[in-house]
């Protein structure tokens, strides 16, 4: 069993202010501790979004997005934004996985479309890499739930409302993690989870019209993805491509060949050999 409760160790405020700070506090109450994140995370992800959706597409195991998320951490904020937060959260900064979350949560707030419209179409681009087993899990629970993940994402901390919508997702938390360690996550750090993995969905390329068309043979006509790409002259090619819009319909005739090739040998690797 892997247990997350993602540690919320509060540090000491440095963004906002020139002068010496105090030595820092820490904050043990869990609903302060998210208020402190919520404030914080707005402010950082306002002033420094291009940053933010940087640092959130990258490996979290690699030194330099923790250096990256680090330095995000110690954002010397504006004045303005400084003095929207209440005194009593001034002190107080959450790091790693809460911190990401939370930023990840602010941005996908900054789009007006709503975030289930957006989910659903994300889950259909093609897989995104998973940088660790409950990275793995977390993305497929939202792949799989995407209407219960936005839900949950439209609460607030600390709220009955924020219980039930976990506990709608515990199932399909469950059944991603068949086969593998069962995950028992404290609500914020399964939040967090969900959030970075759905930022990270969002914010995925989707796939141009080549790889859409492709990508629909290897479902529907395998066969005709080796025929495409092994067509020993033109007028075979032609006759292959033609045939394969008659279950993948699509504009043949505005398609990059760079582009299709590179589709085809993506996924004509597992594909069966070409039809005679």
């Amino acid at each position: 069993m892997i247990r997350l409760l993602a540690c919320l160790a509060a540090i000491g405020l440095v963004s906002g202010l020139a002068h010496a700070q105090p030595r820092p506090r820490l904050e043990q109450n869990v609903a302060k501790q998210r208020a402190a994140l919520d404030h914080w995370t707005g402010c950082i992800a306002a002033e420094e979004e291009q940053r933010v959706r940087a640092v959130l597409k990258l490996d979290y195991r690699d030194d330099g997005y923790k250096s990256e998320l680090a330095d995000l951490s110690r954002t010397r904020v504006s004045r303005e934004c400084f003095d929207s937060i209440p005194r009593r959260y001034r002190k107080m900064r959450l790091t790693g996985l809460p911190f990401a979350g939370g930023l990840a949560e602010k941005i996908i707030e900054m789009d007006e479309e709503p975030l289930l419209a957006r989910l659903s179409k994300a889950v259909l681009y093609p897989e995104i890499e998973a940088f660790s087993y409950t990275d793995r899990v977390a993305t497929c629970t939202v792949r799989g739930a995407p209407h219960l993940v936005a839900a949950l994402l439209k609460t607030g901390y600390e709220t009955e409302s924020e219980l039930a919508a976990l506990a709608q997702l515990a199932p399909t938390v469950g059944y991603c993690s068949q086969g593998g360690a069962r995950i028992e996550a404290s609500p914020l750090a399964m939040r967090s989870m969900l959030a970075t993995a759905s930022y990270r969905l969002l914010a995925a390329e989707p796939p141009g019209r080549e790889e859409a068309f492709v990508g629909c043979l290897a479902d529907k006509d395998p066969v005709r993805i080796a025929a495409i790409r092994d067509a020993n002259s033109q007028e075979a090619f032609v006759a292959a491509m033609r045939e394969g819009t008659k279950k993948c319909d699509a504009d043949i005739d505005r398609f990059s060949m760079g582009k299709l090739f590179k589709a085809l040998n993506v996924h004509g690797k597992d594909s069966p050999e070409r039809a005679e």
